[in-house]
C-alpha cells in the first residue's frame, strides 16, 4: 500500500502548487487533519498553506470545540488560520436532526462560498478539501438514487476550475477512509469526532451506515467499494470525452448576445449526439448562472424533443424551462434567454 503522501503526489504533483498559496479546508476530523499534515510534509517551505475552518454552528458546544481545535492546530504548525462563524443557521440537536436536518446541499454551497472568499483574500490558487475514495463511492450511490446522469455518476472530480486563477482540488480521492485512519494512528495525530456523522437524518449517512453494509453483505465480497470506485472512475473518464466534444461544439456554434441570452443555429443540433449538445448546454447554464439543479431528466428530455420537433420555418416556436429560461426558434435560429423581469 502506497503512503498517503505518495498518493497525493501522484494525483496532485507538488510542481503544480509549489510557490503558490493553498487554502486547506480543516473541519478538525481525521480526514482534514491527515490532509493538512500530509500537505505540510510534502511542501515543506515550498508552498503557503492557509487553514480555513467553517463553523456552521450546528452542534452547539461541539462546534465551538471544533473551531478552537482548528485554530490551535494551525497555531502549533505556524500556519495562518481563517475562521468563519455562521450564526444564522439553526442549531443541530439530536431531536431536530431526525426531523428537520439542514440541507446538505445548502451547507456545501455555504462552505464553498466562504472558502472561495478566503482564497481570494490570500491570493491563493488552490482550495484543497479532504474528500476521499469512500466519499466517491457514497456520492455516486447518492446520485444514482436521485436518478443522475453520467455527470453525476462520475462523482467527485479530482480538480475543478473555479475561475482563471483558482482551482478546487481533492488530493485524497485515491485514499480510503481506513488508510486515512491508519495514517492518523501512525503519525499520532489528534482529531475531532463529529457525532452528527452517525445520524441517519442525512441521506449520505444512511448510505454509509445502512445501504453500503447491506450491499457488501448482499454481493458477498469485501471488494465492493473498490469496484464502485472503479466504476465511478470509468464513468468520469468517458464523461471527460463528452465534455471535450461539448466544448468544441459550443465554441463552434454559440452566438453570445448579452448576459441574458445566447443563440444557436438550429443546424447545430442536427447530427450531434444529444449527450454532447446537452453537456454544451450545461456549460451555458453555468455561464449564465441559471438554475441548473432545477433541470432534471424530464426537463432535458422535453428540451430534446422540442429541438427535434422544430423546423426552420418563419413561424416561431417557444417553450419554457425552470427558472423562466425561455427557448425560442425562429427562422432557423434557436435562442436561450432568461426572463429576468419575472425570474424566480
Amino acid at each position: 500500500m502506497q503512503s498517503l503522501e505518495t498518493s497525493i503526489c501522484r494525483s496532485w504533483p507538488l510542481e503544480l502548487w509549489a510557490g503558490s498559496a493553498t487554502v486547506v479546508a480543516v473541519s478538525g476530523g481525521p480526514d482534514s487533519v491527515a490532509l493538512l499534515n500530509a500537505l505540510q510534509t510534502i511542501s515543506g517551505n515550498r508552498a503557503v498553506l492557509v487553514v480555513a475552518h467553517i463553523d456552521h454552528g450546528l452542534r452547539g458546544m461541539e462546534s465551538d470545540g471544533d473551531r478552537e481545535f482548528a485554530s490551535e492546530l494551525a497555531q502549533r504548525r505556524n500556519l495562518t488560520c481563517e475562521i468563519v462563524r455562521l450564526s444564522d443557521v439553526p442549531t443541530f440537536t439530536s431531536e431536530a436532526s431526525e426531523k428537520t436536518p439542514v440541507s446538505e446541499e445548502s451547507l456545501r454551497k455555504t462552505r464553498h462560498r466562504h472558502l472561495r472568499r478566503i482564497a481570494i483574500q490570500h491570493n491563493a490558487n488552490w482550495i484543497a478539501t479532504a474528500h476521499h475514495a469512500d466519499d466517491v463511492v457514497e456520492t455516486m450511490l447518492h446520485r444514482l438514487l436521485r436518478g443522475s446522469g453520467p455527470r453525476g455518476l462520475a462523482s467527485i472530480p479530482p480538480m475543478r476550475q473555479l475561475d482563471d486563477n483558482l482551482t478546487l482540488v481533492h488530493p485524497l480521492l485515491t485514499v480510503t477512509r481506513s488508510q486515512i485512519l491508519q495514517y492518523i494512528e501512525t503519525h499520532l495525530l489528534e482529531f475531532r469526532i463529529d457525532r452528527s456523522n452517525n445520524s441517519t437524518a442525512y441521506t449520505r449517512n444512511r448510505i454509509r451506515h445502512q445501504l453500503l453494509p447491506y450491499l457488501r453483505s448482499f454481493v458477498g465480497t469485501p471488494n465492493l467499494d473498490q469496484r464502485l470506485w472503479q466504476t465511478a472512475q470509468q464513468i468520469r473518464d468517458e464523461h471527460q470525452s463528452v465534455e471535450s466534444a461539448a466544448k468544441s461544439w459550443l465554441e463552434a456554434n454559440r452566438v453570445p448576445e448579452d448576459r441574458t441570452g445566447i443563440r444557436f443555429p438550429l443546424s447545430a443540433f442536427e447530427g450531434v449526439p444529444w449527450c454532447v449538445a446537452r453537456e454544451g448546454l450545461v456549460a451555458v447554464w453555468n455561464d449564465f448562472s441559471w438554475p441548473l439543479k432545477s433541470m432534471n431528466a424530464k426537463h432535458w428530455e422535453r428540451l430534446r424533443l422540442f429541438l427535434q420537433s422544430v423546423s426552420p420555418d418563419p413561424h416561431p416556436r417557444r417553450t419554457q424551462l425552470p427558472g423562466r429560461i425561455n427557448v425560442t426558434m425562429r427562422r432557423g435560429v434557436v435562442r436561450f434567454f432568461q426572463d429576468t423581469l419575472h425570474a424566480d
